[in-house]
């Protein structure tokens, strides 16, 4: 009569899963940890403050602080590096002085569409490997196990 547990030996399709995805993980974060663009000196946290401004344009400084899970002093330090390199700017809130929002400057823009770009060719090459329906069909798996955590 069956109890509803696996007896040894009967998750070995989990174990292989498992182990696969761990080496493609390996793989891909040679990809995650390549610089973000040396001409551009943005260092990987620069380059998320400068996303997640694009993302949420007008973002207060403590909701980019939440959003990046990071402190407020952490995300003062890169909002101030980003603007002294003319990227952001501060910009006062209309009916409230004590709110300030983050936007990008034109040159910001600019640099992010570069560094989209770039992110975009070096994710081409880690994924060369797969046809396009392998690539169609990977998401939807990958989509799929994510949805159910």
């Amino acid at each position: 009569m069956p109890t509803g547990r696996k007896q040894p030996g009967e998750h070995t399709d989990a174990i292989a899963l498992a182990e696969a995805f761990t080496e493609a993980i390996r793989y891909l974060r040679r990809f995650t940890l390549a610089p973000t663009s040396e001409e551009h000196e943005l260092s990987p946290a620069r380059a998320r403050t400068l996303v997640a401004v694009a993302d949420t344009p007008g973002i207060q400084m403590g909701q980019l602080a939440e959003q990046m899970k990071v402190t407020a002093r952490t995300v003062t330090k890169l909002v101030d590096s980003l603007e002294r390199d003319g990227l952001v700017r501060r910009a006062p809130n209309a009916h409230d002085r004590r709110v300030t929002h983050i936007e990008l400057t034109d040159a910001g823009h600019g640099q992010l569409n570069e560094i989209r770009h770039e992110h975009g060719v070096m994710w081409e090459s880690a994924f060369d490997a797969l046809s396009a329906v392998e690539r169609k069909r990977l998401l939807g798996l990958l989509r799929k196990l994510t949805a159910t955590g």
